[in-house]
């Protein structure tokens, strides 16, 4: 098997900084942009013949998705005193057009005849697993952080209005492939307040805390999407009546920065109506026995967790340890079964060393996730990941002042191991499981200029 991947990106942006001596007007910037991307993967594959599959063929697999953008970012502020408080003010607007396109094609040649069919493990290519589609996001938003007097407390009530639309182009290549499938579009908007607080203990340590609605609408992807795999027996079907997902959610920690250190913790219980579940298993379908995964709504679920993170300097010049922690529990509080898009708890560790001058970094990394015992298989019994630890180096050599070069060893330990969010719904049983492992042992390298 031979793979050949590609990424290109090009972005124009124009940006403008203004001061101003006005009440609650200091200073404004905007940028404007048009902005192109493009990921291609093509996958060359020969298969030999060894019976009962004859003869030897050749598959030749092509993956595209590029979006097109354009937008306008505005932000102003301004710092006053009113009402015996010192008030500082961030407001703007945010506004984004995309046009998405995905593509997947493939042939496959008998070696033997020369023969070529574009028909692969029951799929008829090229296909479509969702329309060509036109996003629109409008934003706009208004923070205050107030501060009474010399007072160590910071009250910061915020607002955000947002309007999301997709429309979506059925053409002969989306509805060859979904045929009985009306692509839909959406229009949705909400206000989302919050109301934050800050408390500083000392210099440098700092108490938090935040409550906020949350509003996210429905993925475009997860509206229109539809793909079947006969050989696998799986199918994925859209749902044009997903809804946005509503939440309110809870937020404290503290932070702490000095010279030789700086923690922070968080901890967050968050509650949700309509939550989105991207690609849910269904189970299987009674007549045609398929698998069936679709986007789908949770009624009411509840998600809380922490997030520790910290970094250390060591006596030696130089050298530090960081870290992190993130640990998520969340359950389906409608049906009294555990979420399955939440991911098993996960620690990283690192050990680095910068050097005097600046042009070089070494770091080795240890990244240890539990295992995913806590599933909802009510529809299917689903594959839980076991836990793994993997271990990787890092190097980064800042060979000019616009030349960089970094360098990585991947997974040393050569472990076996899978990512919940790559195999989430599979069936325990399901025979391509073993295709879902992650890479072993690897080393990459990229080098960036920049003018």
């Amino acid at each position: 098997m031979l793979g050949h991947d590609r990424f290109a990106r090009e972005r124009l942006s124009l940006g403008g900084e203004w001061s101003f001596d006005a009440p609650g007007l200091d200073s404004l910037s905007s940028t404007v942009y048009s902005q192109h991307s493009r990921t291609e993967q093509r996958t060359l594959q020969t298969r030999a013949a060894v019976p009962p599959r004859t003869p030897e063929t050749l598959r030749d697999r092509s993956f595209l998705f590029k979006t097109d953008s354009t937008g306008l970012d505005v932000q102003a502020e301004g710092r006053f005193d009113a009402l015996g408080a010192r008030h500082w003010q961030v407001y703007g607007i945010e506004y984004s057009q995309t046009d998405l396109n995905e593509l997947r094609d493939a042939l496959e040649t008998n070696l033997s005849t020369g023969q070529v069919t574009n028909v692969l493990i029951g799929e008829r290519f090229p296909v479509r697993d969702f329309p060509p589609s036109t996003a629109t996001e409008f934003g706009a938003f208004w923070q205050d952080e107030i501060r009474p007097g010399d007072a160590a407390l910071a009250i910061i009530p915020g607002i955000r209005y947002e309007r999301f639309r997709v429309d979506s182009q059925s053409d002969a290549i989306y509805l060859a492939d979904n045929p009985n499938v009306a692509p839909v579009d959406l229009s949705e908007s909400q206000f989302t307040p919050k109301l934050g607080v800050r408390y500083e203990l000392s210099h440098g340590t700092q108490l938090f805390g935040q409550y906020a609605l949350g509003f996210r609408a429905p993925p475009v992807s997860d509206v229109n999407l539809g793909f079947n795999i006969p050989a696998f027996n799986y199918v994925a079907i859209p749902n044009p009546d997903l809804k946005p997902e509503h939440s309110q959610g809870f937020e404290i920690g503290a932070r702490m920065s000095g010279e030789f250190s700086s923690f922070e913790l968080a901890l967050f219980d968050n509650h949700y109506r309509d939550l989105i579940e991207s690609r849910a298993n269904l189970g299987r379908d009674p007549v045609s026995g398929a698998l069936v995964f679709q986007s789908i709504n949770r009624d009411r679920a509840h998600i809380y967790g922490a997030e520790l993170r910290g970094e250390v300097s060591l006596p030696w010049e130089g050298f530090a340890v960081n870290g992190a922690l993130a640990w998520t529990h969340g359950d389906d509080t409608a049906r009294d079964v555990p979420l399955n898009s939440v991911d098993p708890g996960k620690l990283t560790m690192g050990l680095s060393y910068d050097s005097l001058s600046g042009r070089q970094r070494l770091e080795l990394v240890a990244t240890a996730v539990s295992a995913k015992s806590r599933v909802d298989d009510s529809t299917v019994d689903v594959f839980r990941t076991p836990g793994y630890a993997t271990l990787d180096a890092y190097w980064r050599i800042q060979v000019a002042d616009r030349l960089q070069i970094d360098i990585g060893a991947f997974n040393l330990t050569d472990r076996r191991y899978w990512l919940w969010s790559g195999v989430k719904g599979l069936p325990a049983d399901a025979r391509e499981i073993d295709l879902y492992t992650q890479p072993g042992r690897q080393i990459g390298a990229s080098v960036r200029y920049a003018w």
